[in-house]
């Protein structure tokens, strides 16, 4: 099934269309550039490109973009691939400005968290395999990761927020 622009109806600020949602009728428009444009992208492949950015509305809008640009008359999987690791690649240098001064207790309290730990930081197993220092050091590495918008607290703990910033970190860690 093809996505088309009579396929949609806004509400408000989102859509959604048989389970996929939207953030904004301006990332709507985005997507609906491909029928406009003569190309074609799955509903499969659309939920994949938001789903790859968490619904974040600028880098849905972004990804969507990106992958216009790539694609000659059919998104691909490979053509979503490239154009997720391009959006990567643009973002990169400012994450690496973001992450350039951190210490190295820094950058393995990140490795933890980009590795799913969100709780229990204090526990010396987990102490000792990320090498992120002394319970009373966790703290401090939260309060700074989170000042410099790196991890988020969350009800269920720390996260990486960002999912670009997740996909560069596994790159890059």
């Amino acid at each position: 099934m093809y996505i088309n622009n009579y396929q949609y109806f806004a509400i408000n600020t989102s859509l959604c269309y048989t389970g996929l949602c939207y953030t904004s009728l301006y990332n709507l428009k985005n997507v609906c550039n491909f029928a406009k444009q003569g190309k074609h992208i799955s509903e499969q492949l659309v939920r994949e490109l938001c789903e790859s950015v968490d619904y974040q509305s600028s880098y849905v809008q972004q990804l969507a973009y990106d992958t216009l640009l790539l694609t000659d008359k059919e998104v691909t999987d490979d053509i979503l691939k490239a154009a997720l690791n391009d959006l990567v690649d643009q973002n990169s240098i400012v994450f690496i400005e973001q992450t350039q001064s951190l210490t190295s207790y820094q950058l393995n309290f990140l490795r933890a968290v980009l590795a799913g730990q969100s709780t229990d930081f204090g526990k010396k197993d987990l102490r000792e395999e990320y090498d992120y220092g002394s319970p009373s050091n966790v703290a401090r590495l939260k309060s700074a990761l989170t000042a410099k918008e790196l991890i988020e607290p969350t009800a269920k703990g720390y996260i990486i927020g960002d999912p670009v910033l997740r996909l560069w970190l596994r790159r890059v860690l």
